[in-house]
């Protein structure tokens, strides 16, 4: 897993938010909030956002980035939910108050649009959100009939052909195993979010009267929110609409055993919700609530990295249903859209780049025996990957350059590799053997009284770790001074056996740590750098 620790600045929105390889165009205000957006190439190749508000649609002209203009407000029923998706000349578009779903006649823009609302003779009211594959079927999720009578468990999707008459679709079937809070479909394959489910079902719907489910697979979160796959079929990303989730990628090309891949957070450490997750090529587009919008690179779908983003919100990384909503990354000139629920409609320009990448393994050097856990990290940049059990590794960072790579687990030495080359695209190879000195145990070493730092060179935190004979851990004292003596902290041991963590409020520096037991007296030095 990549992580990115994000330090945390107190600035003007617009003047210094964060970002890397994304442009901010434009920022269009509404005074309402803000749901999903998608977008719409008309044949004139002119481009428009449908952009899902409170009180009804925006159609917005993005065609020239940085001056968008909204064209036409289609008021509608009072609502937070409203989806959509485009086929042909037509906006399809959701909501969960009422009325069922909003038809936009597109063909005319800019000079005009007409719309009306479908309702398949009472069959639906009120939809959560849209799919259309690419055969002109649309896949109608969480829905619910005019009476509101659906059991919640029966509100699967409705699947309707656009293809006839895209004003008056043509019920084909009904999935209704489970609620399905959104889909992904192609070559009759669905790929559902079963959100209370906590997971994805793999469902085949080429007889649309008779879905079979293929497959299941729980999601971290067990809280499945939406799928992407990636264009050759062969992954599938997922995200769950619960605090600190991830992106997880999983090899699906055999659904009697679906593997998960990877996982992507976009800020190390925080609740930051993921909400939506697109698939651009070989990338993956997000919208991350109060983290804006980020670029993921999945060239190597089990070595995700991030490689832009675009920090829409000015909230904090922290968990919360605010910020950036909804992305679009599929006009024709890259543009990507946004929509963040308080800040309104964003408009950007992208660059998408493959990250350098660098794997390896990592190995006790006493006997090769590879190491779990071990934490392999950029210093300065702060991406990291952690060992698996076979001490393999597999990180990467946005940028070419010259880095240095700093490797350490419990109870071994920290080693700090520099110079180490690396390059957009291309993926570098990097093995670490450490020292391990062996954490004996108080019975081997004769009753005498052990501790350590681990790791002794660190950026973050640290961890003493100590072992003590009972009779001097009553009377033990560990003490933290910098280099001028000065005393930063002390602590007695609650037992005789037991870790301390330190560090996170130290400024970068020489630290000695003392261990005093009567007549025992042990100090060890740790360094921390910026």
């Amino acid at each position: 897993m990549k992580n990115l620790l994000v330090l945390l600045f107190t600035v003007l929105f617009l003047g210094a938010a964060a970002q890397k390889n994304i442009q901010f165009r434009a920022n269009y205000k509404y005074n309402v909030a803000l749901s999903a957006l998608w977008g719409y190439t008309a044949p004139d190749n002119k481009e428009y956002a449908i952009v899902g508000l409170y009180s009804g649609v925006s159609i917005v002209d993005v065609s020239n980035p940085d001056t968008p203009a909204e064209l036409f407000f289609i008021p509608g029923p009072q609502g937070i939910w409203r989806e959509m998706k485009t086929f042909g000349n037509y906006a399809y578009v959701t909501n969960e108050t009422d009325s069922g779903l909003l038809i936009i006649n597109l063909a005319d823009l800019p000079n005009t649009i007409s719309s009306k609302y479908w309702t398949g003779n009472g069959l639906i009211k009120s939809v959560h959100t849209i799919f259309i594959d690419e055969n002109g079927i649309a896949y109608l999720n969480g829905f619910n009939d005019v009476d509101r009578s659906r059991p919640y468990d029966a509100r699967g999707f409705m699947m309707v052909d656009l293809n006839a008459d895209p004003e008056n679709p043509q019920l084909l079937g009904i999935y209704e195993q489970a609620y399905v809070h959104d889909c992904f479909v192609r070559n009759d394959t669905a790929w559902a979010a079963e959100i209370s489910q906590g997971w994805f079902s793999v469902i085949d719907v080429s007889t649309k009267n008779a879905p079979v489910v293929l497959a299941t697979k729980e999601t971290p979160k067990r809280f499945t929110h939406n799928t992407a796959l990636s264009n050759d079929g062969k992954y599938l990303y997922t995200t769950d609409e619960r605090a600190a989730s991830v992106i997880a990628s999983y090899d699906v090309t055999d659904l009697d055993n679906i593997n998960e891949l990877d996982r992507y957070q976009s800020t190390f450490a925080s609740q930051t919700i993921i909400h939506n997750v697109r698939v651009k090529d070989n990338f993956l587009v997000n919208a991350c609530y109060k983290d804006g919008v980020t670029i993921v690179d999945a060239t190597h779908p089990d070595n995700l990295i991030e490689v832009g983003n675009f920090d829409t919100s000015p909230f904090l990384s922290e968990d919360g249903f605010a910020g950036c909503w909804e992305v679009y990354p599929y006009f024709p000139s890259g543009t990507i859209i946004a929509s963040d629920i308080e800040e309104g409609l964003f408009v950007l320009t992208p660059e998408y780049k493959q990250a350098a990448y660098l794997q390896g393994t990592v190995t006790n050097a006493a006997n090769g025996a590879p190491l779990q856990n071990a934490r392999v990290e950029f210093i300065g940049n702060s991406w990291f990957d952690f060992t698996n059990i076979s001490g393999n590794y597999k990180t990467g960072i946005a940028d070419s350059g010259t880095y240095s790579v700093r490797v350490f687990v419990a109870g071994c030495n920290t080693k700090i590799v520099g110079n180490v080359q690396l390059q957009n695209g291309v993926v570098n190879t990097l093995n670490v053997a450490l020292d391990c000195p062996a954490f004996t145990s108080i019975n081997n070493i004769n009753e005498k009284n052990y501790f350590m730092a681990a790791p002794n060179i660190f950026n973050n935190y640290s961890a003493i770790k100590y072992e003590l004979t009972p009779d001097k851990a009553h009377m033990a004292t560990f003490t933290i001074t910098d280099i001028s003596g000065k005393v930063i902290t002390s602590f007695k041991p609650e037992n005789n056996i037991g870790t301390y963590i330190f560090g996170t409020g130290l400024e970068a520096g020489i630290y000695f740590i003392t261990l005093q037991a009567n007549e025992i007296f042990q100090t060890i030095k740790v360094i921390k750098t910026i």
